[in-house]
C-alpha cells in the first residue's frame, strides 16, 4: 500500500499493549482505516493530546504489504471538536454519530460525500442548543447518500403523490410513507409540519435551517422516526441510541 496522507475525523482509539494506541479514523482519501500509533499511551508522548475521538486531523502513515494496520507516525489537529462539546448530552449524541459509522461503514470505501457532511454538522454538534438537529441532520442525509431514504412525495404503497395538506403514515416497518388510503391501520401518523421538515432538511444547509429558525424545537417524533430507519435501514443496533433514549 505503502504512504497514507490526508484529512481524517478520529472515530474511536483503544489502548494496544503497554505504550501504543489503535486509532479508528474516516479519512477523506482512503475511507475507514485502522491504524497503530506507536507510544500514543505515554503521557510524554508527541501524540499526547491530538488522539481525542471527534478531532478532525491531518495525519500520515505507511502500510506494509500483507499488514492490515496503519502504521502512522504525524498528526496534526485541525479542529479538535471533541474538546468543546457543551454538555452531556452533546457527548452522548457525538458518541450515536461515530458510532454509526463505525458500524455501517465499510473499511477502505472512500466516502467523500459522508466526510463532507461531518465535517458540515460538527460545528453545529458539540453546541447545546444546536446538537438535536445537527444529529437529525446528519441522519436523513446519511440515509440519502446510502440510498435509503424514503420518497418524501409519493406513497409507497399506490405511488401517487402525498398530500400536502393531508395526512401522511410512516408505514409499519418504516421503509417508507404512506397516503390515509393506504394505511389500512397501520403506520403512524406524522404531521404535516414534520413532513414539510422532512423536506426542508433534504433542500436546504443546516447552517440556512439554522439561521432561518426552520429546525423547530419540538423534533422529537421525526427524529424517532429517522432513528428507525436508520435501524432498520442497515439493520443494526446502537447502544449509544439506547442510552439517548434513556436519557430523555
Amino acid at each position: 500500500m505503502g504512504a497514507l496522507h490526508g484529512e481524517a475525523i478520529i472515530l474511536r482509539t483503544y489502548p494496544l499493549k503497554e505504550t501504543d494506541k489503535l486509532i479508528v479514523l474516516f479519512s477523506q482519501e482512503h475511507g475507514k482505516i485502522r491504524g497503530v500509533v506507536n507510544g500514543g499511551q505515554r503521557i510524554k508522548s508527541r501524540f499526547s493530546g491530538k488522539l481525542e475521538p471527534l478531532s478532525w486531523i491531518e495525519f500520515s502513515g505507511f502500510q506494509r504489504r500483507n499488514q492490515q494496520l496503519v502504521s502512522i507516525d504525524g498528526i496534526e489537529v485541525i479542529k479538535g471538536f471533541g474538546f468543546i462539546l457543551e454538555d452531556y448530552h452533546t457527548f452522548l449524541r457525538s458518541t450515536y454519530l461515530l458510532e454509526i459509522i463505525l458500524k455501517t461503514m465499510p473499511d477502505r470505501e472512500v466516502n467523500q460525500n459522508v466526510f463532507r457532511l461531518l465535517l458540515h454538522v460538527l460545528p453545529a454538534f458539540v453546541k447545546i442548543d444546536t446538537s438535536e438537529a445537527a444529529l437529525l441532520y446528519f441522519q436523513v442525509w446519511y440515509l440519502k447518500f446510502g440510498g435509503f431514504l424514503p420518497d418524501l412525495y409519493k406513497c409507497c404503497k399506490c405511488g401517487n403523490s402525498l398530500a400536502k395538506k393531508g395526512r401522511v403514515y410512516c408505514e409499519e416497518k418504516n421503509q417508507g410513507f404512506m397516503c390515509e388510503a393506504c394505511k389500512f391501520g397501520i403506520g403512524r401518523q406524522i404531521s404535516v409540519e414534520n413532513m414539510e421538515l422532512f423536506k426542508l432538511l433534504t433542500k436546504m444547509s443546516l447552517v440556512e435551517l439554522l439561521e432561518r429558525n426552520q429546525i423547530s424545537k419540538n423534533i422529537n417524533h421525526l427524529s424517532t422516526i429517522v432513528e428507525e430507519l436508520i435501524e432498520t435501514s442497515f439493520e443494526r443496533k446502537f447502544d449509544s441510541l439506547s442510552v439517548i433514549k434513556q436519557e430523555v
